[in-house]
């Protein structure tokens, strides 16, 4: 091989290098991860990664963001502010696949009921509460996010996100 070929080469690599280097640089939030991609609809986009070993976590008195982490699910209830609420409810398991209990304390004599919505707002379920405890069969339902409604009579009393997970 001659020596210029070699030189043409060498450089040729060099540039290649450093044209590499400088790209990767010039994105704003980079990680090393497994996968990842980014989701746009007309309502917004998100970008997500799999396999993120090193983030940021931010805190304040409102709240804590973990940036660059996905969470593997949400736990957490949505309630009417100014509402005095005289019921202690829990939802559990959260994610659920088959099926998940609500247990309210002391629902004796008490008029309470839950719905079920999709995301979209869809209706899926409507059933009484009978006891402290319901056992409620989801398996049907598809894998998605999910809101229960606790009510009492037409007041709505306490909401949950739930996730679904297929089996």
């Amino acid at each position: 091989m001659s020596l210029q070929l070699q030189k043409k080469i060498n450089t040729g690599l060099a540039v290649m290098i450093i044209c590499t280097i400088l790209i990767q640089h010039t994105f704003g939030q980079a990680g090393i991860v497994t996968t990842g991609g980014n989701i746009t609809t007309t309502s917004g986009s998100v970008s997500y990664s799999v396999g993120q070993i090193f983030y940021l976590t931010h805190e304040s008195g409102t709240g804590t963001v973990l940036e660059g982490l996905q969470q593997a699910y949400e736990i957490f209830t949505v309630d009417i502010s100014g509402m005095v609420n005289e019921f202690d409810i829990t939802l559990f398991p959260n994610p659920a696949q088959d099926h998940l209990v609500i247990r309210v304390a002391e629902n004796e004599g008490k008029n309470l009921r839950y719905q079920i919505y999709s995301a979209s707002g869809q209706m899926m379920v409507v059933q009484d509460l009978t006891g402290p405890e319901s056992n409620i069969d989801v398996a049907l339902l598809p894998a998605s996010t999910y809101f229960i409604q606790i009510l009492s009579g037409n007041e709505t009393i306490k909401t949950f996100k739930l996730i679904k997970h297929s089996r």
